[in-house]
């Protein structure tokens, strides 16, 4: 697959992960997710959270809105409602590196 076809699909996808929300969609997600690791076309969410993802690059858009996603998953299952400190503690990269993506 060619750059630009590769790129073009994580955009179509950022902005479709973007937009799913129930549990249902959370399935497709995390399926989704699984298949682009399984044929090794992105990165894992442990590799983006080491800083080893572009910066800027579709591919750490794209893992960005999937990581989004599974934690906004996470906080919904939790019954305890979560503080700003709690979610951004399930945001923070291990080098600190993604501080430059806000939410």
């Amino acid at each position: 697959m060619e750059k630009s076809e590769k790129e073009q699909i994580f955009g179509i996808l950022c902005g479709t992960v973007d937009r799913l929300r129930g549990k249902k969609e959370y399935e497709i997600i995390t399926s989704l997710y699984d298949n682009l690791l399984k044929y090794k076309l992105i990165h894992s969410i442990e590799d983006f959270k080491a800083g080893k993802v572009i910066k800027g690059s579709i591919e750490e858009a794209l893992i960005y809105w999937i990581w989004r996603a599974l934690v906004q998953h996470k906080s919904i299952k939790n019954l305890i409602p979560m503080t700003k400190e709690d979610i951004s503690k399930l945001f923070e990269a291990e080098d600190n590196s993604h501080k430059h993506i806000a939410f």
